[in-house]
């Protein structure tokens, strides 16, 4: 089990949340805790973006009592790489997420726990089941586990009194984007808190609350809403509460399942394993790019995929691997479905994005085949070219500014630090 926390920096429930359990996961001795102990490994991360977190954290208590109390820096945090940080797990740009995926690969769990928060105005927390679609190369047997084990932790969270619980609703099951875990046979669960202004609290009436987020409505009951929140104040004490919950949850009902969860890994690597459609992808060694051919050779491997070099020399990924629907969802062209609101009405808004193909994205040529290349395959090896982490990484906040400020500039690439008076003219 790997819980990771805060990838969203403002998002600041659950790196408390982490810090609380831990101590409650070490001292807890009731028979439930127990079994957790002696049946589930935990790898918990109470922050996996520090600096971020740090940000947040000085710009709220430098605004406390102020009129921008509660509100986001207006600093780098997030867009300091030009992107939201959360959907970078599949070209692993950055070095947070690059730990992440490190300690992932390590430990290969059968259950991921993606902690997040979600806007004040909708459910007081979301738990899978997911949204359709579901990108078609997700084994069935992970897509139906993470159903039956978000709607156990929506029970424990109602059987605990908690309202506002939201299932199958807001999040779809399709990004690869997102879901690096559910490629590896791992059962990757999302909880989506409600959120306050960061740690102050907000009051809403219930006629404020969503009428419009996807799948539900917050003012509504459903059976994927059975229990309205009625509105009221809302408090990042009331965040932890129920993470609290929900994280007890996912580990008791994993020390429950434990030998089942371990038999469905290994038979996930099995299906996997024996893909057919196609036989290999081959990416040719003739490119207008090589540079960004190799990148993207590295990116796969990274994601343990395994590479092959046929006597021709170009690169063959078979599909008789662990990892294939991982490879064959990076490498093909996605056909996101036509959902209709209904049948001749207007398309069904996406939750995120729908496509992630590394071959446009790279410019790389590369095709499915149904057959090997003829004559003996070789194993490839491409280690990621990663920045050296002794380079010029002396704090979280100097790393990330340079990454922010040289990205590309001749400082950047030859590794090298640069004085501090270079930041702060850049700032």
């Amino acid at each position: 089990m790997l819980i990771t926390c805060s990838v969203h920096a403002t998002e600041v429930g659950s790196t408390h949340t982490a810090v609380q359990f831990a101590y409650k996961l070490l001292t807890d001795n009731s028979p439930k805790f127990a079994a957790i102990r002696q049946n589930t490994i935990v790898v918990l991360m109470p922050s996996i973006n520090p600096d971020g977190v740090d940000i947040v954290t000085r710009w709220y208590r430098k605004t406390l009592h102020t009129p921008y109390e509660g509100t986001a820096p207006p600093e780098l945090y997030r867009h300091y790489v030009g992107h939201d940080n959360n959907r970078d797990w599949y070209t692993f740009s950055q070095p947070e997420t690059r730990s992440v995926i490190e300690t992932y690969n390590r430990f290969l769990p059968e259950i991921l726990y993606d902690v997040h928060q979600q806007g004040e105005r909708d459910s007081r927390i979301f738990v899978p089941p997911w949204l359709d679609p579901i990108e078609p190369n997700i084994d069935p047997v992970i897509a139906q586990g993470m159903n039956a084990l978000g709607l156990a932790v929506a029970n424990d969270l109602t059987a605990a009194g908690k309202v506002g619980v939201a299932v199958h609703a807001a999040y779809d099951f399709w990004s690869p984007a997102r879901h690096y875990q559910a490629f590896h046979g791992g059962m990757r669960i999302l909880t989506e808190s409600a959120s306050a202004h960061l740690a102050t609290p907000v009051t809403l009436k219930f006629n404020e609350l969503n009428t419009h987020p996807l799948g539900y409505n917050a003012q509504e009951r459903s059976w994927k809403y059975l229990q309205p929140w009625p509105g009221g104040t809302w408090r990042l004490s009331d965040i932890v509460d129920y993470q609290m919950l929900a994280f007890e949850s996912v580990l008791h009902n994993a020390s429950l399942r434990r030998q089942e969860l371990a038999r469905n890994y290994y038979s996930v690597a099995q299906h996997q394993i024996a893909r057919n459609e196609p036989k290999a992808w081959v990416i040719s060694a003739e490119q207008k790019d090589p540079g960004a051919t190799r990148h993207m050779l590295e990116i796969l491997v990274f994601g343990k995929v395994e590479i092959q070099r046929a006597p021709n020399g170009d690169h063959v990924i078979a599909m008789q691997q662990p990892y294939s629907g991982w490879a064959k969802a990076l490498l093909e062209r996605q056909d996101y479905p036509d959902l209709r609101m209904y049948p001749g009405g207007p398309p069904q808004r996406p939750y995120d994005t729908t496509a992630e193909t590394l071959p446009l994205l790279f410019g790389v040529e590369a095709k499915p085949v149904n057959e090997l290349p003829a004559g003996s395959l070789t194993p490839e090896q491409f280690p990621f070219a990663a920045p050296a982490p002794n380079s010029f990484r002396a704090s979280g906040v100097r790393f990330r500014r340079e990454s922010n400020l040289l990205w590309g500039s001749s400082a950047r690439r030859e590794r090298t630090p640069l004085p501090d008076t270079h930041f702060a003219e850049n700032l």
